[in-house]
């Protein structure tokens, strides 16, 4: 099913793998640019508190990215905790079994914590890899509130 404007998924639905992000193929981008790039844009729920719009980007890298499947679940934290970000919260596939050259770009880093790698939770970082989250190398710290 296509969502367009306006129409609705829940977080069951991402849960169960019924939402995902399908590059088309024929896609016409800058070809002299080495990567291409969607967005699209949601707001979050309950019924009856609402999150201002968050936009999730999807870079697709050099021709041979023909699909692109994306799962991006969220992650439950406590103040203090550290936990590794893995494949059951976030995971792309491009069909070429290749995670290595699958690369997120950090966009806007976390605001009441740190993105990073294993051993370097201290220095954020700007991009990590899908291998990097299968290996469970990417963690997320948030900082205990005061």
């Amino acid at each position: 099913m296509q969502l367009d404007k306006g129409q609705n998924f829940t977080q069951l639905d991402v849960d169960e793998g019924r939402v995902r992000y399908e590059h088309n193929a024929g896609f016409d981008g800058d070809s002299s640019q080495s990567s291409m790039s969607d967005e699209f844009v949601f707001a979050l729920s309950d019924g009856v508190n609402s999150l201002p719009s968050e936009t999730f980007v999807v870079r697709v890298s050099g021709d041979e990215a023909r699909r692109l499947l994306v799962r991006n679940r969220e992650l439950v934290i406590r103040d203090g905790e550290t936990k590794v970000v893995g494949a059951d919260h976030l995971s792309a596939d491009d069909g070429s079994a290749r995670p290595g050259q699958l690369t997120f770009a950090v966009t806007r880093a976390p605001q009441h914590g740190t993105l990073g790698l294993a051993g370097k939770t201290s220095s954020p970082v700007s991009t990590f890899t899908q291998a990097d989250i299968r290996s469970q190398r990417v963690s997320v710290s948030i900082r205990a509130v005061a």
